[in-house]
């Protein structure tokens, strides 16, 4: 991806429930050969917004759309 045309591409991971926001985004973003492609969350507004503390204080750089 880095290498191609689409190098500018913003990938979005989950895009999902947040009851399982924290668990799902840690595994993706724990691995480094993931990890280096994703820019940031996406993820529908159902359940509490203590899920997104949550996951915002996990050291996330990314942004959550």
């Amino acid at each position: 991806l880095t290498s191609s045309k689409f190098n500018q591409t913003k990938i979005i991971i989950f895009d999902d429930q947040r009851p399982s926001i924290v668990i799902w985004a840690r595994a993706v973003l724990r691995d480094p050969d993931a990890a280096k492609y994703i820019s940031g969350i996406g993820l529908h507004w159902h359940g509490g917004l203590h899920r997104l503390k949550s996951f915002r204080g996990s050291n996330s750089s990314g942004f959550m759309e």
